[in-house]
């Protein structure tokens, strides 16, 4: 009987090893992207830190418009954890022999608490500071010419001196700001790969 039980819960940790690297190759494509999105994002901050103090002549040539829409536009990784969730409530995690597995799934639980963390430092800034300061200073039709949603045609007809917003420290501040809480958020995106990547070697069933 010992002998048959153990051979139903060896198992059944097939099926659980199966479902977590389905589940963990999922996840690295849908981190890969936020990743390559972020790199986007932060490439433009860097670009218009480039900006302040530079001639009007430079500053168009630019192309500002497109580089605030960018570097404002930031995605939230999001995985996929109906296996390992299922594992935790139900107690069958326990059916996992290998430790180094299982400490691999807690680094995963403990490093998805830092990017979410750094995602609302990025948010925050973005949607309490930056946006304010744009609706005050800039045309917000102008950036959303590169929205697909929006996609406007047409500048904005108001008379407003959006370009000046690079001769204030007050925006290069809030840009350097946005930068930072970016590149700790992207630091943390690829701490989580090496975790998948980890999780994923883990959980691969010789053939």
């Amino acid at each position: 009987d010992t002998w048959n039980e153990r051979r139903i819960d060896r198992e059944a940790e097939k099926v659980i090893l199966e479902n977590l690297q389905q589940e963990f190759q999922i996840n690295l494509k849908m981190l890969d992207s936020t990743i390559a999105l972020t790199k986007g994002s932060i490439h433009s901050s860097l670009m218009l830190m480039e900006l302040f103090g530079e001639p009007s002549t430079e500053l168009v040539g630019a192309n500002p418009d497109s580089l605030i829409y960018n570097s404002t536009s930031f995605f939230r990784f999001v995985p996929t954890q109906n296996t390992l969730l299922d594992l935790l409530q139900s107690g069958r995690l326990q059916l996992i022999s290998n430790k180094a597995l299982k400490d691999a799934l807690y680094d995963w639980t403990q490093i998805l608490g830092n990017v979410n963390e750094y995602f609302e430092g990025v948010r925050q800034k973005t949607q309490e500071d930056v946006v304010p300061y744009l609706t005050q200073n800039y045309s917000f039709k102008d950036v959303d010419s590169y929205s697909p949603f929006l996609a406007w045609k047409e500048p904005s007809r108001l008379a407003i001196r959006k370009l000046e917003v690079f001769e204030d420290v007050i925006f290069e501040n809030l840009v350097d700001d946005l930068l930072f809480r970016m590149m700790y958020y992207q630091k943390f995106l690829e701490d989580t790969r090496i975790i998948i990547l980890n999780i994923i070697n883990l959980t691969s069933i010789p053939a």
